[in-house]
């Protein structure tokens, strides 16, 4: 997990070399607040990264489709 007010240089220093991930979850006071892709990484420039925050790139919780326990596959 990361945090929303990590910078995409943290992450990206944090996660470089565990191949397959495609994204992370964004957490905040122990419950996830957003997701963060790969893709929303790689959007921005490399060395622009140390300037960007995850809070700006992720996707917030509320449009991220889940299911609950109780749902039917």
């Amino acid at each position: 997990a990361v945090g929303p007010d990590e910078s995409l240089a943290d992450v990206g220093a944090r996660t470089s070399g565990h191949d397959g991930l495609a994204a992370f979850p964004v957490m905040a006071d122990g419950r996830v607040v957003g997701i963060l892709t790969v893709t929303d990484i790689e959007a921005v420039p490399r060395d622009a990264w140390p300037y960007h925050r995850v809070a700006d790139h992720m996707t917030d919780s509320d449009r991220v489709p889940t299911l609950g326990a109780d749902d039917v596959l």
